[in-house]
């Protein structure tokens, strides 16, 4: 397997599982669509290099998603709204043994022996998790929550109220003035 000094995530990626190579040092396995690549890299260099790649960082991702969701912990991020990549932790992301899965890559989660999970992916690949089922899918359920409240948010240019209140009268003889009123402090509308 050849491996990779530098990565950036695609929309190919499914999936960024830690690795400790023979010397001790942290590294991952990137799991895409039709190839894993071994990458000289930890999961979180990776995730905050793809983000900047995208115009952010991971802690401004991790920002944004705590603004929007506003509860819990292990946030999940967006590292590129318009391509759909979304990726969310299985346990802390300070964690070494901490997995990183793409939402829009997941087919199948199923248990697996004692608390564990088997995620197939759309592609049929499949990695065995030592979470179970149920918290899998809580985040992968979270990690929907934040895509949804994304997507609303990026389609603003369908507005609910009409524009025109928002308008001034347009009058062609008046002129229309904003005088501040020194002794009162304030100010007052007045025609010309």
């Amino acid at each position: 397997m050849r491996i990779h000094g530098e990565y950036i995530m695609t929309s190919d990626t499914m999936a960024l599982v830690p690795h400790l190579n023979q010397y001790g040092e942290l590294w991952s396995f990137g799991m895409e669509l039709n190839r894993t690549i071994l990458i000289r890299k930890n999961p979180k260099t990776i995730l905050n290099d793809s983000c900047k790649f995208f115009g952010s960082s991971y802690e401004g991702r991790v920002d944004g998603t705590k603004a929007i969701m506003n509860r819990g912990k292990m946030y999940p991020i967006a590292i590129c709204v318009p391509l759909d990549m979304y990726m969310f932790p299985l346990v802390s992301p300070n964690n070494y043994t901490c997995v990183w899965l793409s939402y829009v890559h997941i087919r199948d989660i199923d248990a697996y022996q004692t608390h564990h999970a088997k995620i197939t992916f759309m592609n049929e690949q499949q990695l065995i998790v030592t979470k179970s089922k149920k918290l899998v899918e809580s985040k992968k359920f979270r990690t929907g929550e934040l895509r949804h409240q994304l997507k609303v948010r990026s389609n603003f240019d369908v507005v609910a109220e009409s524009p025109l209140i928002y308008q001034l009268p347009q009058i062609e003889t008046d002129l229309w003035n904003l005088v501040l009123d020194e002794k009162k402090g304030t100010y007052e509308v007045y025609r010309r």
